[in-house]
């Protein structure tokens, strides 16, 4: 008999309303010290094959507008090379 795997269905469409992704941690930075290579483009992959389909990029001042901003807009190139 042969057996039949079943595929698992595909994840819920999400929205991450509150991303503190300018914080260090995702460039490997824990108390001001380097513990890790950045891992950002892993974190934000992840976050996709969960179902996440966008994100909202916290900001306190505006530099961290401005960075928020330069960091969307090149994901979002990103995706459309991969496209």
């Amino acid at each position: 008999a042969q057996s039949k795997t079943m595929a698992a269905p595909p994840p819920s469409a999400a929205i991450d309303i509150g991303a503190n992704l300018l914080d260090g941690m995702y460039q490997g930075v824990y108390h001001g010290k380097q513990k890790h290579e950045a891992d950002l483009p892993q974190v934000l992959g992840r976050a996709r094959l969960s179902g996440v389909m966008a994100v909202i990029v916290t900001a306190g001042t505006l530099a961290e507008s401005k960075r928020a901003l330069h960091l969307c807009e090149a994901e979002r190139k990103k995706q459309q090379q991969q496209q």
